[in-house]
């Protein structure tokens, strides 16, 4: 497996591949646009958002 960011081709054929299930593509958007990791994506709470500021509370998966 390569450790490398997606291309935009790449990154614009998963969201099309997503579109139908808003869902995966709020996951993929979510991603693309703030640079989370998975293991963050995947600790998010719907309790994390502030919607009134449109910020999330994100806790780091790096922890020591």
């Amino acid at each position: 497996m390569s450790d490398r960011a997606l291309l935009r081709h790449e990154c614009a054929a998963l969201l099309a591949a997503a579109k139908s299930d808003p869902r995966d593509y709020t996951l993929l958007a979510l991603c693309r646009m703030t640079g989370l990791r998975v293991s963050e994506l995947v600790r998010l709470k719907f309790e994390d958002l502030n919607a009134s500021t449109a910020t999330l509370q994100v806790q780091t998966a790096k922890q020591r």
